[in-house]
């Protein structure tokens, strides 16, 4: 329990509009996986804590700032505008490269290029900041071209058909634990919840999908194995 304050509290106070996404699909995902005769009872303990929390730790200026994932021209950072823009070289690139040209992790130097930097751009510098794609599959796209990120979307995709594949088995079948179960559901929610940030988080938070998808081929085993 205290794991999970902390862990919103970080988000929070991190600011970041991929990990508050991640969060509200979260608790969208989580509720809708719950039974339905529990779901009133748990949305009304969840909006008197969500009350609590937010009048002791939401800064007043919170949700202005997460409204920049809908309209980015309201950061007055810019940073916004800056990472629509490259996502936008990156579709753009994607769309027209079956293969790319730069190779896993370089896909700065198309940034660059696209903003008439390539030949002045300081060399610690290049992988950050305005130089990145801040999506993970746009990023990935761009670094390998649109055949490798199919192959990679149709991966994660078949990741999800079979944890749906494991939450029908687990209704029909009551021999399974309520250990497993409830592993399996919780991943289902992760992997929800993980995806939909990752429209707005970088390659580097890659580490977390393995870890989610390592999680979910586990519980698949074990439910495989119990059935």
């Amino acid at each position: 329990m205290f794991g999970m304050f902390y862990c919103v509290l970080g988000i929070i106070e991190g600011r970041s509009r991929g990990a508050f996404l991640s969060l509200v699909v979260l608790g969208f995902t989580a509720f809708l996986m719950l039974p339905i005769k529990k779901r009133m009872l748990s949305l009304s303990l969840f909006a008197v804590l969500f009350m609590i929390f937010s009048i002791r730790y939401v800064p007043s200026d919170y949700i202005y700032r997460m409204q920049e994932i809908t309209n980015p021209t309201t950061d007055a950072t810019g940073s916004a505008v800056t990472r629509l823009n490259t996502m936008k070289i990156a579709a753009k690139y994607i769309v027209s490269h079956p293969f790319s040209e730069f190779g896993l992790g370089n896909h700065s130097y198309l940034i660059a290029e696209k903003y008439g930097l390539y030949d002045n751009f300081e060399i610690l510098d290049i992988f950050r900041g305005s130089y990145l794609t801040h999506s993970i599959f746009l990023q990935y796209g761009a670094d390998t071209g649109f055949v490798p990120m199919s192959i990679y979307i149709l991966f994660v995709i078949s990741i999800f058909h079979k944890c749906y594949n494991n939450f029908k088995n687990e209704k029909r079948d009551l021999s399974l634990s309520s250990c497993v179960s409830v592993c399996n559901t919780v991943v289902i929610i992760a992997l929800f919840s993980f995806f939909s940030g990752a429209f707005f988080l970088p390659w580097a938070y890659r580490i977390f999908m393995f870890i989610l998808l390592g999680s979910s081929m586990a519980v698949d085993n074990v439910m495989q194995s119990k059935l």
